[in-house]
């Protein structure tokens, strides 16, 4: 299990450092670019992110977190189970479902959009939820690791 968790850390950390750089650095680059540049440059990133290794990324700390947090709950290690199963949950809600409900949805309306014309609502809104992903990583990153701790 213990390399179960480290994969499971090891996701978490990289989603939430790519989740900051996008609000924090690369959508402000985009940004300057002027709209018309910035919308096709995330067209572009929107399809090339959609590759095994992110999807794995992505994915991977709901099959990590369910399978840690059964493990650990079933072998009555239940401060670590839940601190891990808090953990998933926080991902879950604020990564996951955020991703789907919220960041994805935006992105397919900027590929249907005439160029640029979407592009300050996007970067606006895009951002905000974006952010909302990297604060839910970095928590459930922390979770996990008072499980561990406790």
């Amino acid at each position: 299990m213990d390399i179960l968790l480290l994969i499971y850390l090891l996701t978490l950390s990289l989603s939430a450092g790519l989740y900051f750089v996008f609000s924090n650095t690369i959508m402000a680059a985009l940004n300057d670019l002027g709209k018309e540049s910035a919308t096709s440059a995330m067209r572009q990133i929107n399809r090339v992110i959609q590759n095994p290794i992110f999807l794995s990324i992505f994915a991977g700390p709901l099959l990590l977190g369910s399978i840690l947090s059964w493990y650990h709950l079933s072998a009555n290690k239940n401060s670590a189970g839940l601190w891990i199963l808090a953990s998933l949950l926080t991902y879950f809600l604020g990564v996951f479902l955020v991703t789907i409900l919220a960041n994805v949805p935006m992105n397919n309306r900027l590929e249907a959009s005439d160029k640029g014309s979407y592009w300050q609502d996007y970067l606006k809104n895009w951002t905000r939820f974006n952010t909302l992903r990297y604060l839910a990583c970095l928590l459930s990153l922390t979770l996990a690791i008072l499980g561990i701790l406790g």
